[in-house]
This record gives C-alpha cells, sequence and structure tokens, in this order.
C-alpha cells in the first residue's frame, strides 16, 4: 500500500487504530509515530524499538533478542534448534503421543531447576508418576507434586501453581485449552517466574494457540524427532533428532545405536513408537 506521511498525521486516534500493512523498510522509515493495532491491549502508543525489546515486534532474519531468556534444555541439539534453550516464564507447548519420550526431553531442564528449591508440579499426568525413577535422576520427592482433577480444575490449579511463586515449572497435560484461557496462564507464568509446559495430544484439529513456541515431538529410534511448530524469534519447520543413546542406551533401538547418525527418516509422522514403555 502506499503511505501517505502527511495524511497519516492528520487522522484523528480512532482512525489511526484500523488495522494497517507495512513492509519492513516503512517501518525502518517511519519509527517516530507507530501505533498498535490493538490500543486497548498496550494502552498507549509505542515506538518501534520498544515494541521490540518488549517482545512484541521481531524480524525473523533476527537471532533472539538478549531482552528474551532462555534456560539451557541439557541437550546441545535442542539449543540449537531452539536458539538458546526453552523460553523463561512463558507457556511452552509439546505436542506429542504419550510414552514416547516427552518426559526425558524435559528431564535435564528439571534437574536444573532442582537448585531454585521450588515445587515441580505434575498436573493430569496420563500415568502414575515412578517414585523411585523420580528420585533416581536427582529430583528430590520433596519438590514434586502430582496433581490429578478434572479439565477446569486442572486449568485453575495450573493457574494459581504459575502465580504463586512457589513452583519453578508446571506440566500439565491438557487436550482442550481456549485462547482466554491460555492468557491467563501466561500472566500467571510471568508473575510466578515459572515455566508452563502444556502437552497436548498430536494431531491437526488442535486449535494452534497464540504460545511462544510450540514443538511437535515423533517417536525415533534414537530417541525423539523435535520440529518447531512456532517459535517467538525464529522461522517454524525446522526439526532435529534428540539423540537418546548417551543418557539411556537401553531405550534406544539397538540397530539405531550401531547406524549411530547415518542419518533420519525424511517423515517422521510415518514412524512408529519404538521406545520401551517406562513410567513417565
Amino acid at each position: 500500500m502506499h503511505w501517505d506521511s502527511s495524511a497519516y498525521r492528520a487522522l484523528p486516534d480512532v482512525a489511526r487504530i484500523r488495522p494497517l500493512f507495512f513492509s519492513v523498510s516503512l517501518l525502518q522509515q517511519h519509527q517516530e509515530d507507530l501505533y498498535c493495532i490493538n490500543k486497548q491491549y498496550f494502552g498507549i502508543s509505542m515506538q518501534l524499538s520498544e515494541l521490540k525489546q518488549q517482545g512484541y515486534v521481531w524480524c525473523l532474519n533476527e537471532s533472539p533478542s538478549p531482552q528474551q531468556a532462555l534456560s539451557p534444555t541439557g541437550y546441545a541439539e535442542l539449543d540449537q534448534l531452539l536458539g538458546g534453550g526453552w523460553p523463561t516464564q512463558q507457556v511452552i507447548e509439546l505436542r506429542t503421543a504419550f510414552g514416547i519420550g516427552e518426559f526425558r526431553l524435559l528431564l535435564p531442564y528439571l534437574q536444573q531447576q532442582v537448585s531454585r528449591g521450588k515445587l515441580q508440579v505434575y498436573i493430569n499426568a496420563p500415568a502414575q508418576l515412578h517414585a523411585p525413577f523420580l528420585s533416581s535422576q536427582g529430583l528430590p520427592l520433596w519438590q514434586q507434586l502430582d496433581i490429578q482433577a478434572k479439565d477446569h480444575e486442572a486449568l485453575w490449579a495450573a493457574e494459581h501453581c504459575l502465580k504463586s511463586g512457589c513452583c519453578s515449572s508446571v506440566l500439565l497435560w491438557q487436550s482442550s485449552l481456549n485462547i482466554a484461557r491460555l492468557k491467563r496462564l501466561q500472566l500467571a507464568a510471568a508473575e510466578g517466574q515459572a515455566e508452563l509446559f502444556l502437552i497436548r495430544p498430536a494431531g491437526p484439529t488442535q486449535l494452534s494457540l497464540p504460545v511462544g513456541l510450540s514443538l511437535a515431538l515423533f517417536a525415533a529410534p534414537q530417541g525423539v524427532e523435535v520440529r518447531v511448530l512456532k517459535r517467538r524469534g525464529g522461522w517454524p519447520g525446522a526439526q532435529q533428532l534428540i539423540n537418546f543413546s548417551s543418557r539411556w542406551p537401553r531405550l534406544v533401538q539397538p540397530q539405531a545405536v550401531k547406524a549411530g547418525a547415518a542419518g533420519r527418516c525424511q517423515d517422521p509422522t510415518a514412524r512408529t513408537t519404538t521406545l520401551t514403555p517406562v513410567a513417565i
């Protein structure tokens, strides 16, 4: 569209909030008067630099801004895929089938959080937590809290655990979630300085949620294949094999260990589950 600077400056405030389409070059040339499309959400007009600092606007050809705090995942290949690690104080969505290694993908991160001395909460886990396994992996049992509740009660519990300030991380298995409830969870995570891992069933029928990070997990002979569905400050579509053979060699197919990094399947959705069933 044609940019008419003089006409735009003459418009009243009500007219300025109408949706407009901008190119990157035009935004860079006119940073002095950038008004938000949804002015009621932000409350005030903000310059482009302010929006970028707060994470509302970013350029896909740039690495995540220093203001975005990241925490290492415990897997070097996953850190590289995510631009440094898990985003902190946010909702992270994992779309996965049950029992393919999703908990072990999060286990190194949970081990790092033990030093904070806060609770780690599991809400509506699809299987009973195995206390000896958690203890053997360095997770103190007094920091582990297991909650079983109905859907609406589970969301209430997740929100209050997040904003209590007593929890370092919350794992929530939830199949259905609307955008309004998600925003409440995001605000609670920021208030309580905690991370929420929202674990949802895989499938195209699931509603796409406005989260900062969304990943799809697939079973692989050597571990778990991770595909980026949505990432703030990065492109979707990238994928990476997370190799479990060094940490848990008994869970990996023998032929996969011999093959090493010979290559991975082009279509991870066509694979069948190959990991030995274990308690999450």
